[in-house]
């Protein structure tokens, strides 16, 4: 169906048994490509034990990278779908939004240190400092992985469908490792 697969079909071929048919084969891929978050936070285990608060901001650091990568994808679906931009263009897109990303990164990262300094009970500079840096880091990271991927599917006549779910579980698996491995080398040696 057009939802699932990006193009349309007879109206007989539109049922709900249809759709169901052309996602689920998708949701169970990228359910199984986000089990990796699960080695990923097994494999820092003690970290994130003796580190507690990493886990109460992991989905704040996951989130902010879905909620720029989101933003991307929308304005890329949007301009490829008008023509405004083409596959042609992948380097000169990819190099403004990861620009976007940088100065977006920025103010987030900043706002993000006193968010977790202060707001949270016990948290030291050094923590605030590896969750700000991770969570900056991610918002870069979460803005290439997005013009990437969507170019990638836009080449299949995929992206207005496949890229906002493919993104999102790609950037919240790699957010997870980025943010422990950031972690791991800043508090680590405290």
């Amino acid at each position: 169906s057009a939802a699932g697969l990006g193009w349309r079909e007879p109206p007989e071929r539109d049922t709900i048994l249809a759709n169901v048919g052309d996602r689920l084969p998708w949701l169970l891929a990228l359910m199984l490509v986000q089990s990796v978050s699960g080695y990923v936070v097994a494999r820092y285990e003690s970290l994130i034990q003796e580190h507690v608060i990493i886990a109460s901001f992991l989905t704040m650091l996951v989130g902010g990278g879905g909620n720029s990568s989101g933003q991307t994808v929308a304005v890329l679906v949007r301009r490829l779908g008008t023509g405004e931009i083409t596959s042609d263009m992948f380097w000169k897109v990819l190099f403004k939004e990861s620009l976007i990303g940088l100065l977006l990164s920025i103010g987030l990262g900043l706002a993000a240190f006193p968010r977790v300094r202060y707001m949270h009970k016990g948290a030291s500079n050094l923590d605030a400092f590896a969750i700000s840096l991770s969570y900056t880091l991610i918002i870069v990271m979460a803005n290439a992985l997005a013009v990437c991927v969507t170019m990638l599917l836009h080449l299949f006549g995929r992206a207005a469908v496949g890229s906002p779910p493919v993104v999102q579980v790609i950037v919240d698996v790699a957010g997870i490792s980025l943010s422990c491995m950031v972690c791991s080398a800043i508090l680590q040696g405290e």
